[in-house]
């Protein structure tokens, strides 16, 4: 019958074959089959193990008496009194001859029977007692000789084991090992980066492996998805041995669970939302998001078909918070251009984007403005609730708002209304904000990363003119320069930096984003489950060599071939079906 197991995946590829386990922890072995003319050496060879390593044992015990360490030695004491069992010698032995295995073997059969009675105890003292003899175990595998037996494998075998040393891996890649199954190792382990380097596909994460696999069962080892197949049915053979390396996917039924929003080397990414009602942010967090990086607050005006009032806002963001909880939203003031707030149902201009808009229209209207922080300070009473201030260019735009923000306090103060202390952000958005960030960042407390309108104001490509859509390029050097900047100065001064726009929420730019070192992307909620997907499939370490490769090229076309490129070799297992296919941003 086909089972299916979930790993971690630490080494690309696809790997057929029958398992091997291999044995031991410092000293490797597989169980082999003797013959009777072998006895005698193994037999031996058990004697001669138990002694030194009782010998060893009582070495250890003075070393340990001579530093005062009562403690240490009464535990080697007890490992003392298992190896001095008179019947452990003769259960070996009569495991040698009786199933005709080696010596390693044996103990390892033997050690987990009494290991086992210990394990199935409801005491809690005698279950701690398995560990004492996983470790004798371990001491007497040792004793046979630190030079590590020499292993050959069959054609396409899979390696199971707990845990593989990287001399161990060389071993088996020259002896044409197929694939390797494990309990322990991950993405930045030695044994992980020489089973990349060599090409062999492997899967960490296993728990409890020795009871899972057995010697000659077949298996699939999907080094992709991290996936194992068991005795899989002809037809699932079939199909894996047709699949181009972009057919293949997650199992569906565990993508939410193996890797959250952290990479394959353990680098946490937070991802947010751009949801703009508690059903929406419902539905982005049941796929992994973790509270509102932005709010675009004229969602409200598209909602109340007006500018809403004070209270009006005021119990939106309450409702938001409470259904977001402690993960927090940023509210964005109004981003909206003069004619909008003459008229709410007026078209946009054909390019108000230099114009009169934002957090400058809402400075020169205090009208406008004031109302939206009264709200934002009440809402931020027992809620985390933060400002974002649009289209700053600079520190100035910030002071005038903290100063209405500290006029705005006194004034609910005095009239005794509850309220908090939001933290205070800016989006950085225009080539200005980008060449002083280090001056903005000084004054905020978080910083947000608009990527649309940095990306047409700093390459002057309006991002709704068509005539000119071609210029407006994402993966355009500048870009690239000018988030790495952003995110090196936040960093440097220990702020918070949210990167948003379509830039977070495409999982194609997902890689260039975490390899520049972004750690928080906000996006729309139907984009974070498929985001969320590639961050759990692509390694810190290889998101960050693909950008320094990209910090080498001069185009954006060339950038985006080289971004096409690598993910079609390393990771088209993590996009959908034709997203690779239909690139043409």
């Amino acid at each position: 019958m086909e089972t299916r197991i979930q790993g971690r995946a630490v080494s690309r590829g696809i790997a057929f074959g029958k398992i091997v386990c291999v044995f031991g922890n410092r000293r490797h072995f597989v169980r082999r089959t003797i013959d009777e003319s072998d006895l005698e050496t193994e037999m031996a060879g058990v004697k001669a193990a138990l002694e030194s390593a009782r010998a060893s044992l009582r070495s250890d015990i003075q070393k340990t008496l001579s530093r005062q360490k009562s403690s240490t030695s009464e535990i080697l004491e007890s490992h003392l009194l298992i190896l001095g069992d008179p019947t452990l010698e003769s259960r070996i032995v009569n495991r040698i001859d009786g199933d005709r295995i080696n010596a390693e073997s044996a103990i390892l059969s033997v050690f987990d029977e009494i290991s086992s009675g210990f394990r199935s105890s409801t005491e809690d003292s005698l279950r701690e007692k398995a560990l004492d003899i996983d470790d004798v175990c371990e001491r007497l595998l040792d004793a046979f000789g630190p030079e590590q037996v020499e292993l050959t494998f069959p054609a396409n075998t899979i390696v199971a084991a707990k845990e593989i040393k990287p001399s161990t891996l060389l071993e088996f890649a020259e002896s044409g090992v197929s694939g390797f199954i494990a309990e322990l190792g991950g993405w930045t382990s030695h044994t992980s980066i020489l089973a990349r380097e060599s090409q062999i596909p492997a899967i960490t994460g296993i728990s409890k492996i020795g009871t899972k696999f057995f010697d000659g069962q077949t298996v699939i080892v999907n080094g992709y998805s991290g996936e194992i197949i068991l005795d899989a049915e002809e037809k699932t053979i079939e199909t894996y041995r047709s699949l181009r390396p972009s057919d293949i996917r997650h199992a569906p039924a565990s993508e939410k669970q193996v890797h959250g929003s952290k990479t394959l080397d353990g680098r946490e990414i937070v991802i947010r939302t751009n949801a703009t009602t508690v059903e929406s942010y419902e539905t982005a967090a049941s796929n992994g998001a973790l509270g509102i990086g932005l709010f675009r607050s004229e969602s409200l005006i598209s909602k109340f078909k007006r500018i809403p009032t004070e209270e009006e806002q005021m119990l939106f963001y309450v409702e938001l918070a409470n259904a977001v909880g402690n993960a927090g939203i940023r509210v964005r003031t109004f981003d909206i251009d003069a004619d909008q707030y003459i008229d709410p149902s007026a078209s946009r201009q054909r390019n108000p984007a230099l114009g009169l808009r934002a957090i400058r229209l809402g400075l020169l209207n205090r009208d406008l403005l004031e109302p939206q922080l009264r709200a934002i300070i009440q809402a931020s009473y027992e809620h985390d609730i933060g400002i974002i201030i649009p289209m700053v260019s600079g520190v100035a735009e910030i002071d005038a708002v903290r100063k209405l923000i500290s006029e705005v306090t006194v004034r609910l103060e005095n009239e005794q209304v509850s309220f908090g202390s939001p933290s205070v952000g800016a989006m950085i958005e225009i080539p200005s904000a980008v060449l002083v960030v280090d001056q903005i960042v000084a004054t905020v407390d978080f910083l947000c990363l608009g990527t649309n309108d940095l990306a047409q104001y700093l390459l002057a490509a309006d991002r709704d003119n068509e005539a000119v859509s071609r210029w407006f390029q994402t993966l355009h050097p500048a870009m690239l320069r000018a988030v790495r900047r952003v995110v090196e100065v936040c960093r440097a001064a220990g702020k918070p930096l949210i990167v948003c726009g379509e830039m977070a929420g495409s999982p194609f730019y997902a890689p260039v984003l975490i390899g520049l070192g972004a750690t928080e992307l906000s996006m729309n909620p139907g984009s974070v489950e498929a985001v969320r997907k590639v961050i759990g499939g692509i390694a810190l370490e290889e998101a960050a060599e693909l950008v320094q490769k990209l910090e080498t090229m001069s185009t954006a076309e060339e950038i985006e071939d080289a971004v096409s490129v690598t993910a079609r070799e390393k990771w088209p297992h993590l996009f959908a079906d034709g997203f690779l296919d239909n690139r043409n941003s």
